[in-house]
């Protein structure tokens, strides 16, 4: 949870109208029960996606919203800025936020946007440079 807005993933995927609050709890108490029988620590988007309850789109659209809620200085994300600058295309960006959302259903780890697009060749790492300096002044 972020702890200056209070935002879950499960209450943004409530908010949004992708599940019910009856599905979110099924979710939570899903991952209760796993956690009490330690048969793994899903995070609550894999549980929502692996029920049926949200599709793969609908997971990545949570997660695009909750790295916008982690910004501090700023509301652009990595990949808006990396974009701006024209270091990405938009397809490019798609494809590396693609990835993110594939990683972190089947893993429930979360590669950070720029790594990602540097791991792809996508960018490189003095454009990385350039993106955090302009992303934190």
């Amino acid at each position: 949870m972020d702890k200056n807005t209070g935002k879950t993933f499960g209450n943004i995927a409530l908010e949004r109208g992708f599940i019910t609050k009856e599905q979110l709890e099924t979710a939570l108490r899903i991952q209760v029960e796993e956690n009490d029988s330690k048969s793994g620590n899903r995070p609550i988007g894999r549980i929502l996606l692996n029920e049926g309850f949200m599709t793969l789109q609908q997971v990545g659209d949570v997660l695009k919203s909750m790295d916008k809620l982690y910004e501090e200085d700023t509301d652009k994300t990595f990949g808006d800025i990396a974009l701006e600058k024209g270091f990405i295309t938009k397809n490019q960006l798609d494809q590396a936020l693609r990835i993110q959302t594939d990683e972190y259903s089947s893993t429930g780890n979360r590669r950070s946007i720029g790594r990602i697009l540097l791991n792809e060749g996508l960018i490189t790492l003095k454009q990385i440079g350039e993106v955090l300096k302009h992303k934190n002044p």
